[in-house]
């Protein structure tokens, strides 16, 4: 079986309403990466790079523009604590039907 490959990007810029928006991300394997930006209510404007893979999940956070009153640094790195796996999934079992055949009379 072929390992997962691909990429895509969308970008939304709606001056009507202020909502600007974009994603892109890419993906080879299991290695994942991407960017997504999203504009903040004072006209600034957020931008997380991030990456997945073996080595976990990792993002760096950028603040553009007006974010004085946020406090937020100028950089933000943030990595995941640990591996985290999910149970194993059980497999479907579908639930018989059944009905009480003197109510549906």
């Amino acid at each position: 079986m072929a390992a997962p490959k691909y990429q895509f990007s969308y970008g939304v810029e709606d001056h009507h309403t202020g909502d600007f928006h974009s994603q892109k991300e890419s993906r080879d394997g299991s290695s994942v990466s991407g960017e997504y930006s999203v504009a903040e209510p004072d006209g600034g404007m957020r931008v997380v790079s991030y990456r997945a893979d073996k080595h976990g999940f990792r993002a760096i956070v950028q603040m553009h523009g007006k974010t004085d009153h946020y406090g937020y640094p100028e950089e933000v790195v943030a990595a995941a604590a640990g591996r985290h796996h999910l149970p194993e999934a059980s497999a479907y079992v579908p639930v018989e039907e059944s009905y009480d055949e003197d109510r549906r009379q």
